[in-house]
């Protein structure tokens, strides 16, 4: 059993890496070859977020408000473990990923074991944090809450400065982990409720850091919906879930 599980998932991590062509795609067969990851699509493929999102609350607003006194009642955290939790989850490249919504899947998750919904997952992260609304944060220029009130997030000194001339709104790794929740409840159904939310939390790690303001991370959840809407239009993408079901379909049974 275990040596035909292994041929499968060395089969399916071929076919992954193999590619097929794809329309409005940013070019992913190029990438396996020079081993660099780039999105499913393009910013330009995705709905325009200046069009479909809605503008981050207004200085003085009643919901710009509401993000002031959750962000002054959040810093009561600090040295709790959700705290400590949100400064773990201070990441989002792939492995960490995979390692994060292990628990929450089911079964572990890794470049290793899971080769195939580790090539899908690398692509997603490139999507969420590069083509989904890239263009909204360089529109609206939203100042970080860490920034406007001088204070210090629950990472450290040099990401916090990397960070201090960045935009706020939408909140890319709200985008993230939201979508991979999505997208993995859709691999695994069974366990839709622990990945939904784990990738709700993941978002929320944020609020608590300090770096987003409550909407930035609503706004990002957005993102997240019509990039999954949009992503299902792409073969590429369609193919690359496909082949990550299959892999973790195997493992599945190879567990009973």
């Amino acid at each position: 059993m275990a040596t035909k599980l292994s041929l499968t998932l060395c089969v399916l991590a071929a076919a992954c890496l193999t590619g097929c062509t794809q329309t409005d795609s940013a070019g992913a067969q190029n990438s396996a070859a020079q081993n660099k990851a780039v999105p499913f699509l393009t910013e330009q493929a995705y709905p325009d977020p200046l069009k479909v999102l809605p503008a981050p609350p207004k200085q003085g607003s009643y919901a710009h408000r509401q993000d002031e006194q959750i962000y002054k009642q959040t810093r009561s955290y600090k040295g709790t473990p959700l705290w400590e939790e949100a400064a773990r989850a201070d990441k989002h490249k792939p492995n960490f990923m995979l390692e994060y919504f292990s628990k929450a899947m089911g079964m572990e998750l890794s470049k290793s074991k899971t080769p195939a919904t580790y090539a899908l997952i690398r692509q997603l992260e490139r999507d969420a944090m590069k083509s989904t609304a890239k263009s909204a944060k360089e529109y609206f220029k939203r100042v970080r809450p860490f920034v406007v009130y001088k204070q210090r997030t629950c990472s450290t000194p040099e990401n916090d400065e990397s960070h201090r001339t960045s935009w706020s709104y939408p909140s890319s790794h709200a985008t993230l982990g939201w979508l991979m929740a999505m997208v993995l409840s859709e691999l695994n159904p069974e366990r839709q409720n622990e990945l939904l939310s784990l990738g709700y939390q993941y978002g929320q790690n944020r609020v608590i850091c300090g770096f987003h303001w409550q909407s930035d991370v609503d706004a990002g959840r957005l993102v997240a919906g019509y990039a999954l809407a949009r992503l299902h239009g792409d073969e590429n993408f369609r193919q690359a879930l496909e082949l990550a079901r299959k892999e973790l379909a195997a493992l599945k049974q190879a567990d009973r």
